[in-house]
Formats: C-alpha cells, structure tokens, sequence
C-alpha cells in the first residue's frame, strides 16, 4: 500500500470514528432530554417557601365519567401522613365533564367542590381533610373574588396524564376560632399518571342543598348510641364546606315524619368552615322516614332545617348504623 494510499485510509476511518462519536452523543442528548419530558414533577411555593414533591406519592383520578378531576401529592415519609396538597377540579353534581381550561375558585362559582386544600407538616396527627377547626388549609368557595386558579393545560385520556399550574390564597380556622391564610405560588405539575374511578366514597351518603349550594357528602358515620337517650347519631362530611350533623331518636319508623328539638337530644346541625363560622347553625328541623331497617341498621329519608341562618332544603339520606351501646 503507497503512503498516499495508506493517508487517505486513516483520514476515511477518523471520519468514520468522529461520525459514530457524533451519532452516539446526539443519540444520548435525544434520551436525556426526552427523559426530561416525561418526568413527573410536582412543586409550589407556601409563602414563598418551596415544596417539592416531584419524587413522592403524586397521582391523578377521574371521577364520575369524568366530571371529577383529582390530583394529589403525598411526601413519602414514614408513619401516619401529615402532610399534602390536593387540587381538585369539576363536581359530581355538574353536568360537564373536565376539559383542559382555567378554573377560578370562589368568585361565586357555586361549586363547592372545586378547590385547593393543603395541610403541612406542623402536626404529628393523620390528617382529617377539612373535617374541622385546625386541620387543613383550604379555599373559600364562597368567597366574591377570585382567590385562585388552576390551569389544566394537558389533559391526555389517551395516553393518561396531566400537567398544569396552579396558585390562590388558602384559609384555616383555628380550634380557637382565629383564621390564618397562607399563599401557595409558583405551583405546577407536570406529566402525572391519570387513572379513572367511580365516586370515592361509601354506601352512606348525606346530599342537600345549602344555602343554595350543592351538598354532596364524600363520607359519612352514623353511630346508634344510649349514652343520651336512645338515637342514632349521623356525621356527614364533604370534606370541604362543612358538616351536618343528625340527632334521630332510634324509634322512628318509616312513613312518618318527625319535628326535631334541635338540642342536645336531637335535631339537624350544620357546621360551616367556608364562611368561616364554627358555631352550630340552628333553626326549626325535622324529618320524613322512608326506610328504617332495625334488623339490617338501615336508615333512609328526608330532612330541612329552616328559620337559621343557613337553610337546608332538599336534603336526602340513606346511612347504614353501627350498635354502639355507650
């Protein structure tokens, strides 16, 4: 082979060598960044102080055929968890299902379901939602004004995922009846994992209308007590405006309709975190029995509360009792 021969050789391989080094480095910039892009992020600021839960619990479910959006992050931590932030977007009593949108919370919107509920890390109890005084932050729904935002930018069925931002003004009120706000800012999720689901929540079920507003019940306890009497006590939750609350003496039967006192034997109480009052609403209530099994605990009907501050109409429920001879 001639030198000339032999130079035009090693030029041609460190072409080739330089041309596999190039392929290889845009091959692994291409991986980098497309890893980059499917990485699940989940981060915002509380006052100004950063929360990063990007590595956690971060998930996303829709409800209801979809006209309930839910999206959740728990930090992974050891023990009862005491700390999280969930968004959640659409109601299951709207007719529209969730789409990729602005959504503004209070304002007036009417529903109640929408919001932005946070809880720190300050407490070593689990945390209870807005079951009461002091346990997490959350929005005012009622509020005239805006107090915040959620702009689901991607919301991909197919594939199963959703990202977006979010920030507002959040309130608590303290068990000693004072209010605090914190500011959640800079909040965005990225390329979280979409699931679907039915309604989460149990057989017992407690709906009326409040004030005007949708009450749907996520969760509700009914105890039979004779600590005070012989009643059955039920405990509603929406995990978001408030609590009602029943006082039903066990001797109802079905057919019949009943007047309540509204004291400490019995009547309807209605607890409101979202106007911030933490006193019992009271007033004229009553109820009509349409179902009450002794032998399988069940207990179904109507009820109102009128005369108060906060009236209750349209109100069902249907609620299976535990024995708890007290």
């Amino acid at each position: 082979m001639s030198i000339s021969t032999m130079k035009q050789s090693i030029l041609k391989l460190k072409v080739l060598i330089i041309l596999i080094i190039a392929v290889g480095y845009t091959s692994c910039s291409s991986s980098d960044s497309s890893d980059d892009n499917t990485q699940t992020v989940f981060r915002f600021d509380v006052d100004g102080v950063t929360k990063d839960y990007s590595n956690d619990l971060v998930s996303a479910t829709l409800f209801n055929d979809g006209r309930e959006l839910s999206i959740s992050a728990i930090p992974l931590q050891s023990g009862p968890v005491t700390e999280f932030l969930r968004l959640k977007i659409g109601e299951v009593t709207s007719d529209n299902v969730v789409t990729e949108g602005l959504y503004t919370i209070g304002n007036s919107s009417g529903l109640i379901n929408e919001n932005i509920i946070y809880r720190g890390n300050t407490s070593s109890e689990p945390f209870i939602e807005l079951y009461g005084p002091g346990s997490a932050y959350a929005c005012d729904v009622l509020s005239n004004t805006i107090v915040a935002q959620i702009n689901l930018m991607d919301l991909d069925v197919t594939n199963r995922f959703v990202s977006g931002t979010f920030s507002g003004t959040l309130f608590q009120l303290e068990t000693n009846g004072s209010i605090t706000t914190i500011e959640i800012t800079n909040g965005v999720f990225t390329i979280v994992s979409l699931g679907t689901a039915d309604k989460d929540i149990d057989d017992n079920s407690v709906n009326a209308t409040v004030s005007g507003l949708d009450y749907v019940s996520n969760s509700a306890v009914a105890l039979r007590s004779q600590s005070n009497g012989d009643h059955i006590r039920v405990t509603a939750f929406d995990h978001n405006f408030g609590r009602i609350i029943m006082v039903i003496p066990t001797s109802v039967t079905a057919g019949n309709s009943y007047a309540l006192n509204n004291d400490n034997t019995d009547g309807v109480f209605f607890f409101n975190f979202l106007t911030r009052l933490p006193d019992e609403v009271l007033g004229s209530s009553g109820i009509t029995i349409t179902q009450h099994d002794t032998d399988l605990n069940i207990i179904e009907g109507s009820f109102y509360v009128e005369n108060a501050s906060t009236d209750i109409t349209n109100a069902v429920f249907s609620v299976s009792y535990q024995d708890n001879f007290d």
